[in-house]
């Protein structure tokens, strides 16, 4: 307005602009202005409290509300706490504090926007250590048993002894000996020199001095049978109600037709209870069938033995017992038809073994030794060992060896027993099998680690001899074989490295060895094939041809044509793959005309003749294995 005023109660003038003035009691530092216009139209002189909406934090920084900015400060507070519960440690380290939005939460949100702002004036968590203190008892229980500790939780040290004093008499267990009240909690009762008389669960005294607390065990020495009722075991403590020994248990099973093999032991046997009666025990049934085997099938107590095939064998003998072979069931061979040539049945049903001409040519020369006085060198019948036999003499044979001496002398009545520990000898089973060629029995007795094998001459059965040859012998033997073959097989291994074989695929490249191997189709196989490192793409391939011969001549075909190099198969290379190093030349000396020797043997070839095998000159194309003598 432009007109002044004219007198003191003449009203203040006023304008249209705004208020601007800065509000008390705002949160917003620096505070909101007011928004109203000059002169507020409220008609009050002072400004009206800030309604700017601010955003604010809770107690424990862990939540955020929107809050009007001029509110009452204790109204607002009350209203922004949030629900969460502390579960801080307190200075106890024991309890957890349970204050809904505590202050003293050391865990904080992310960092807030620089406009949310705190209603309260410390900042929290400043000395949560100090304000978590512990305010609750401790509450342990003391070395009395009985009575919690009073003091404060939290407190440094062990808590004290019992303080609580008893108004009754402390005695012994018989009474002999008395501590009047007042009496310490927690106070040890006295003991006397008395004997105990506390009664026990066995006909036994305790040997103890009166004494607090349960007796000791009884270990007075009993009999007492065993859970097996195999008989009665002395030096027994009392205080073992049962006990058992190392005989079988033998006791009937649930099924009513086997019995329980197991070590003798306490407890029902088998996995069904004692009021299960003709129920199978999971064990094989074992009835002899009409075929005369045993039944293999699961124990079948309540039903009849099932119409299957039997899969046992039947050994038969030729008459002159020199020879036999294992044919399966008499009963399932008229199923399967006859599976050998030389094995006949009789009318009556029975299989029976021929004698061929050798065991003819045997009994010959038996008879005629016979008859003049005398017994041939070549009458013993040399014994044959199974190759898992040989295989595992060969892993020890010193100890193979040493045991085959002391057969030895137990045959020739040297020894009336041996007993063979498997730690310092041979493994047991090739103690037991071995001992079948001696014809003597063979037990395993102890218990590990000190089970051994006991060999003993059985006066029932036939006189016991040494088999020829010995198991050390037939092993070498058995070993330079393999070790001749492996040369043989050596000698006729050639390796072939095609340049380019290893961009093309696994069938081109058989494909193309066929094709470079016609002429000798059907005479050679291929064993291997390597990818090479060096030349790259390349590829070896190992052909092993039925005889030097033919490998001599496919290396005559083969070194003409481009990109084929050929090398020749070491015993080292058996087992690894190819090696691009060695290479051979192949000799002039292979070349087929009038000049050409038929003792020249392949390169590397002198290593044989220093070990004295006989390499025959050439194979017949026809024979894939060389005879050995």
């Amino acid at each position: 307005t432009t007109q002044g005023r004219q007198s003191c109660i003449d009203p203040v003038p006023t304008c249209d602009a705004l208020c601007f003035k800065v509000l008390t009691g705002c949160l917003m530092q620096p505070a909101h202005r007011c928004p109203q216009r000059c002169g507020h139209d409220t008609g009050s002189p002072s400004c009206p409290p800030c309604a700017e909406e601010v955003t604010v934090f809770c107690e424990c920084r862990s939540k955020e509300f929107e809050v009007v900015c001029g509110d009452d400060r204790e109204r607002l507070r009350e209203s922004s706490k949030c629900d969460t519960v502390c579960k801080e440690k307190k200075s106890c380290r024991r309890h957890r504090c349970e204050v809904t939005c505590c202050p003293l939460k050391k865990k904080r949100p992310k960092t807030a926007t620089p406009t949310t702002l705190s209603l309260w004036s410390s900042s929290p968590g400043e000395s949560s250590l100090l304000n978590h203190i512990c305010t609750e008892l401790c509450g342990k229980t003391l070395s009395c048993g009985s009575h919690s500790c009073d003091l404060a939780c939290g407190h440094f040290g062990d808590c004290p002894k019992c303080g609580i004093m008893l108004h009754e008499r402390l005695t012994c267990f018989c009474g002999a000996s008395v501590h009047y009240p007042p009496v310490r909690c927690g106070t040890v009762p006295p003991s006397c020199r008395q004997s105990c008389t506390r009664p026990r669960s066995c006909p036994h005294p305790c040997p103890d001095f009166c004494h607090q607390g349960e007796c000791p065990k009884c270990v007075e020495m009993v009999s007492r049978s065993c859970a097996g009722g195999h008989g009665e075991t002395r030096l027994v403590p009392c205080f073992l109600a049962q006990i058992t020994c190392s005989k079988k248990c033998a006791r009937e099973l649930s099924c009513g037709l086997h019995l329980c093999q197991q070590i003798c032991h306490i407890g029902a046997c088998g996995k069904s209870s004692k009021s299960d009666s003709h129920v199978s025990c999971g064990g094989s049934c074992l009835i002899r069938r009409t075929c005369g085997h045993p039944c293999r099938m699961t124990c079948h107590p309540n039903t009849p033995c099932p119409n299957v095939t039997c899969e046992d064998d039947l050994t038969l003998k030729c008459p002159c017992e020199r020879r036999e072979v294992r044919v399966p069931c008499a009963r399932e061979r008229r199923i399967l038809g006859p599976l050998n040539p030389e094995v006949l049945e009789t009318a009556s049903g029975q299989l029976r073994l021929n004698c061929n001409d050798e065991c003819r040519h045997h009994v010959r020369v038996r008879n005629f030794a016979e008859a003049l006085g005398v017994v041939p060198s070549n009458l013993s019948q040399e014994v044959r060992y199974p190759p898992e036999l040989l295989d595992a003499a060969g892993e020890d044979l010193e100890s193979v060896v040493a045991l085959e001496q002391s057969l030895e002398k137990l045959v020739l009545g040297q020894l009336s027993r041996l007993d063979s520990d498997s730690d310092s000898g041979p493994p047991r089973g090739l103690v037991h099998e071995l001992c079948s060629f001696y014809g003597l029995d063979s037990e395993t007795r102890g218990r590990d680690p000190f089970r051994r094998v006991v060999v003993f001459r059985n006066p029932s059965r036939a006189p016991p001899r040494v088999p020829s040859p010995l198991l050390s012998e037939a092993w070498v033997r058995h070993d330079q074989r393999a070790q001749r073959m492996r040369t043989l097989r050596e000698i006729r291994r050639l390796w072939i490295c095609l340049e380019d074989g290893g961009k093309i695929t696994e069938e081109v490249l058989v494909r193309t060895i066929n094709m470079y191997l016609k002429a000798h189709s059907g005479f050679f196989t291929i064993l291997r094939k390597v990818r090479d490192v060096a030349p790259v793409n390349s590829m070896d391939v190992l052909v092993e041809f039925s005889s030097r011969e033919r490998m001599k001549s496919a290396c005559l075909s083969l070194r003409s044509r481009p990109g084929v190099r050929l090398r020749q198969c070491h015993s080292s290379e058996e087992g690894n793959g190819a090696d691009d190093s060695v290479t051979i030349a192949i000799p002039s000396s292979w070349e087929y005309g009038e000049n050409s020797s038929d003792n020249v043997l392949p390169p590397d070839a002198s290593t044989i003749a220093r070990n004295s095998y006989a390499i025959p000159v050439s194979w017949e194309d026809e024979v894939s294995e060389m005879p050995l003598p």
